[in-house]
């Protein structure tokens, strides 16, 4: 028995000595790594605290790298231009003031009398008007006038002319009118009102040869003129008709972008297509109605009297709805 015992024990001695066949790989603790990491980030941190002015290490390319080039539309991006179109208007004349220098409309002419009209027109465009542009008659009666002709001088923008053409009352009595536009070098017509479409006129009454002159027995005094001039008024402004001030505590004439409101105890007459004197703005009915306006009124006349007794005659010289009202206006004193 003793000798199988010994036996037994020498061969399981002699089989812890034998080599394995596969090597084995002891299992990671995990806790043990997460913690070698935890103390590698801690002293990283400590080594950046404890110098924070040691430099930061840089990757050095290879040799033979090339570096790829940055599109421009990431680099520099452009801003879009959008093209704006221009708003002014080249070629457009606006009345000056005042428009009619000589000959008012329905002035008395005898037949076969020769009479110089002169108009006074702004350059309301943004280019000049060289010597190639031209007066042309479009409509109406000639009176003896030729069909056309240059300007007398050059007028840049914003400045105003006189332009002056030698007239023939014709034989016939009664209204006759002559209708005038501006043409630029490029044969284009324009002239003056909204549109700079509107041609300017002269209109006259003839009256025949041999009428006996009426002379009044007595000249009917007549008050001085106080204030003259065209004024542009915006939606919602008023006017002092003594004065021409505009937005003043005194105001007498309201425009609100489609009417004219008398104000401060104001009247207004109708409107009427031709010009009144002072002695017949002084008869007129006046009334503190709203007066609309449109396409119709434009260029007519109308009588106005203040809150001081004070009379004018104007006229309507531009008119757009919602945006502004031009009126020629002379204001006579009180009487």
């Amino acid at each position: 028995m003793k000798k199988l015992f010994f036996l037994l024990l020498a061969i399981i001695l002699s089989a812890c000595n034998f080599p394995l066949r596969g090597k084995i790989t002891p299992t990671p603790n995990i806790t043990q790594a997460y913690e070698t990491i935890i103390a590698q980030m801690s002293t990283l941190s400590a080594e950046q605290t404890a110098y924070p002015g040691s430099p930061v290490k840089t990757i050095t390319p290879p040799p033979n790298f090339t570096a790829m080039p940055i599109p421009t539309s990431l680099s520099n991006p452009t801003i879009p231009v959008i093209p704006v179109n221009p708003t002014e208007i080249c070629d457009r004349a606006n009345p000056g003031s005042p428009l009619d220098v000589t000959i008012p409309d329905d002035s008395v002419i005898i037949a076969g009398t020769e009479f110089t009209k002169t108009w006074r027109l702004q350059n309301g465009g943004a280019c000049t008007w060289t010597k190639n542009y031209r007066i042309v008659w479009v409509s109406g009666d000639k009176m003896g006038a030729d069909l056309s002709y240059p300007l007398p001088d050059i007028v840049a923008p914003g400045k105003t002319i006189d332009l002056s053409i030698d007239f023939t009352a014709p034989a016939e009595t009664g209204t006759k009118q002559s209708n005038w536009m501006l043409q630029n070098e490029s044969g284009v017509y324009f002239g003056i009102g909204p549109t700079g479409k509107s041609p300017f006129w002269v209109r006259i009454l003839i009256q025949p040869k041999g009428t006996p002159t009426v002379q009044p027995s007595a000249t009917p005094l007549q008050p001085s003129i106080i204030f003259s001039g065209v004024v542009t008024l915006n939606k919602d402004q008023a006017i002092d008709t003594s004065t021409g001030n505009i937005n003043i505590l005194s105001q007498d004439l309201k425009f609100d972008g489609s009417q004219i409101i008398p104000i401060n105890d104001s009247g207004i007459s109708a409107i009427y297509p031709t010009r009144s004197d002072y002695a017949t703005c002084k008869t007129q009915t006046y009334s503190q109605t709203q007066t609309s306006l449109s396409a119709e009124t434009l260029y007519g006349y109308f009588c106005y009297k203040n809150g001081r007794g004070q009379i004018s005659i104007m006229r309507i010289l531009n008119y757009e709805s919602n945006n502004s009202l031009v009126l020629d206006i002379q204001t006579w004193g009180s009487n």
